[in-house]
């Protein structure tokens, strides 16, 4: 269950930190904002607002094990899939050594919109 509830955070925060890496690379690729079928309203508040947001219900999925950093296996199972996610992500940048990309050498131009 705490996997799972943890996982739809996660994903929330990639879709969060994804529109505005995009939206960033749009407006530095001076393509017009009113091409895009769907626009927010208050960039960048928005994504930076729900970015914020979703970290502090990760980090305060059991804040009580984490301030009191007593009971390790609370702690754990309170944040599996934290770990789970962090190790599969660096497990990636590791080999891939991807490392992040210019908004101006961002390739938006293959999306049709």
């Amino acid at each position: 269950m705490n996997a799972s509830a943890l996982a739809e955070f996660i994903t929330w925060a990639g879709i969060a930190w994804s529109h505005y890496k995009f939206r960033k690379a749009y407006i530095a690729q001076d393509k017009d904002i009113n091409d895009l079928p769907f626009k927010a309203k208050w960039y960048p508040l928005e994504p930076i607002l729900a970015l914020i947001m979703c970290m502090v219900v990760i980090i305060g999925q059991n804040y009580e094990a984490l301030i009191q950093g007593r009971d390790f296996v609370t702690l754990l199972t309170s944040y599996i899939g934290l770990w789970i996610f962090l190790l599969i992500w660096a497990r990636y940048k590791l080999i891939t050594k991807s490392k992040a990309i210019d908004p101006l050498q961002a390739d938006i131009k293959r999306y049709n919109y």
